[in-house]
């Protein structure tokens, strides 16, 4: 057996990203990533507890990423649920395996992607066109928005768009103006929020 390589976290991680690029989340195995460095098995416990945890930093690493540049977006401000449903599509065309291993998959990172919508409802409170709404009707406008998004998401990630842009006007912005004009008591939050913890 090789002697375990000192490999930083940064390192191990984006080994592991570049294993989950090429092949899908589920290859990041400890002998996948083991051969990807060149080292033992062994390698990533003096920074990980296991391959679960790591797989969880990395799903954490890409979608923080991506929603940090959502939010530095200029036109982040006037057009919040345009711009994040724009990064959601993107991720998904250039990091497929998010969506396919992590999203689409019953798994531990759902509270992660609940955290998101979470917030991303909290940010709308300071944009004129949603302050007026309570906690709740922001959350269920993202939460209504949130099916057809990862839709679009999932055909853009296979090439099925051709127009992003125009997809997210004709799909998603019907669905903004019912909420806002609505501004129903929204059971699709309650079913949202129903959601397992886990499935593993």
């Amino acid at each position: 057996m090789a002697r375990p390589a000192k490999f930083t976290r940064q390192q191990i991680l984006d080994a592991a990203h570049v294993l989950a690029r090429r092949d899908g989340g589920d290859a990041v195995t400890a002998r996948r990533l083991a051969d990807e460095l060149g080292a033992s098995t062994a390698v990533f416990y003096s920074h990980f507890d296991g391959i679960p945890h790591l797989r969880a930093e990395l799903f954490r690493t890409v979608v923080t990423g991506r929603v940090g540049l959502a939010v530095m977006d200029p036109n982040f401000l006037a057009h919040p649920m345009r711009v994040g449903i724009r990064a959601l599509v993107d991720m998904a065309m250039d990091e497929p395996w998010v969506l396919q291993d992590y999203l689409a998959k019953p798994n531990k990172q759902r509270p992660e992607w609940r955290k998101l919508r979470n917030q991303l409802a909290g940010m709308l409170a300071n944009i004129p066109r949603y302050h007026h709404m309570s906690l709740e009707q922001r959350q269920g406008l993202v939460a209504r928005v949130t099916f057809p998004a990862i839709g679009l998401a999932l055909v853009a990630g296979t090439g099925g768009v051709e127009d992003v842009d125009r997809a997210i006007t004709a799909v998603l912005e019907p669905v903004i103006e019912a909420a806002l004009r609505d501004l129903p008591e929204d059971d699709l939050l309650k079913v949202v929020e129903a959601e397992p913890e886990s499935d593993a």
